[in-house]
């Protein structure tokens, strides 16, 4: 590729799941439930399986609050069929659909289905509920005025955080009901159908902006014996582990028995570990009562860490590269781990997810620079890397658009689109980039992909 290319604005607007097909079925039909939305292992690829096909997600992120008013939606939607997408992850809001304890309301939820299928769209709910980018701020208002029945996580002074803390049962069932009500309803609704074709479990965990909850029950388990599970698995894997947890559990030499700091050693490292355990866990039961309803795939999404940023100042115990085996050993019913990237090191950040297992699928993104060579060379065995616009519906492009696979070029003129029809991914190997060579003068972004054989 040349330099004046590379140094072009480029433009995403969807994120790509490892999922490799020539057919994207459009607009969706009511169709028998041969079997429900699935990932499937293809070799070292992961395939996400709609209707008993591979699908490839061409999607994006909407606002965060965008999805709270189908009247506001209303004139989104053109705008995302005239971009020719065909998925679109929406937030879905506990505090709409439970506003008032046991009277559940999926007016909101059943209207964004409607409206999806009318547009031919398939559609990714995102679970804000117990944590949205590590706050509560979207749990129903009887749950944030009840302190003394759903606890905050608190501070090293004893303050109470807009954080419900994970070590409280009644938060995690009060969260865990609603949402088994939530799949429950999506399999009543849509079992048929397969509008929804996979799910995020709350949004962008973690701890901030202390390294850890430092309230009097957490505090309690802090200094008991770190758990079995988790030092079984750990003890498996010694080989294989992250190398930054590795490192931390070496320097006590690989004890598998005794308190956290007698475990792992004293430290917000340590700090960051138990967190991560504990919001895995939860996470893990909240995804174990909803997959019980409707087994859909479920994952869940991290904030990445700002450089020389310690536990706290950043989202302390979320599903990051570095803890990724912790949250695999708490958290077997997330399927996988996805990053939110807004970083320029995108490359490096792709490199850190697709990792022992781990499809990797992009969420959120804006302005990325990048080269895409950097993507693939360090990256010879990947199978996907994307990034994705958010929040999407505020994309306004009239750009060229070339797609290349492995250097046949197919440009299309077409204003605000991405693609006229999405294009067939014929080979193993092929890279797909997409870009406004005219230099749009919008977020940037870059996506690679590497099917399936």
């Amino acid at each position: 590729m040349s330099n004046r290319l590379l140094r072009q604005h480029w433009i995403v607007v969807f994120a790509a799941i490892c999922v490799f097909a020539a057919a994207y079925p459009r607009p969706i039909r009511c169709v028998q439930p041969s079997s429900l939305p699935h990932l499937r292992k293809q070799g070292a690829a992961t395939q996400l399986i709609v209707d008993g096909n591979p699908f490839l997600i061409l999607g994006g992120e909407l606002g965060n609050s965008s999805s709270s008013s189908l009247e506001y939606m209303r004139p989104v939607w053109p705008k995302l069929v005239a971009l020719n997408l065909n998925t679109v992850l929406v937030p879905v809001y506990w505090e709409l659909i439970e506003p008032v304890e046991g009277k559940l309301d999926f007016t909101l939820v059943d209207g964004l289905i409607q409206e999806a299928r009318k547009h031919g769209l398939r559609l990714a709910p995102l679970w804000f509920a117990s944590w949205k980018n590590s706050m509560s701020c979207y749990a129903p208002a009887w749950v944030k005025t009840n302190q003394q029945r759903f606890p905050r996580a608190e501070d090293k002074a004893g303050n109470g955080l807009e954080i419900l803390s994970p070590f409280s049962q009644e938060n995690l069932d009060a969260d865990a009901r609603a949402f088994a009500a939530f799949m429950r309803h999506l399999r009543e609704v849509d079992g048929r159908d397969h509008t929804v074709i996979m799910v995020q479990v709350e949004n962008e965990i973690g701890m901030i902006p202390d390294s850890r909850d430092r309230s009097a029950i957490a505090n309690k388990i802090f200094n008991q014996s770190a758990p079995p599970e988790l030092m079984n698995y750990l003890e498996r894997r010694r080989d294989a582990l992250m190398p930054e947890l590795r490192a931390v559990w070496a320097a006590t030499n690989f004890k598998t028995r005794g308190t956290w700091e007698e475990v792992f050693g004293p430290g917000v490292s340590t700090d960051e570990i138990f967190m991560a355990w504990h919001f895995a866990r939860y996470a893990n039961r909240v995804a174990e009562l909803g997959k019980a309803e409707y087994p859909l795939p479920m994952f869940v999404n991290a904030a990445l860490i700002r450089p020389g940023y310690q536990p706290g100042q950043y989202s302390s115990g979320g599903p990051l590269p570095h803890l990724m085996d912790v949250w695999r050993a708490g958290a077997p019913q997330i399927d996988f781990l996805s990053p939110d990237i807004y970083f320029t090191n995108f490359a490096d950040w792709c490199r850190k997810y697709h990792k022992s297992g781990n499809p990797l699928f992009i969420p959120e993104a804006i302005t990325v620079w990048i080269y895409f060579s950097k993507i693939i060379n360090s990256r010879p065995n990947s199978t996907a890397a994307s990034a994705a616009k958010f929040p999407l519906h505020h994309y306004k492009g009239n750009c060229n658009v070339q797609l290349t696979e492995l250097g046949l070029c197919h440009k299309q003129k077409k204003t605000g689109a991405i693609f006229s029809k999405p294009p067939p991914l014929r080979r193993p190997g092929s890279l797909l980039v997409l870009y406004c060579p005219g230099g749009c003068g919008r977020k940037a972004g870059a996506f690679a992909l590497r099917p399936s054989a």
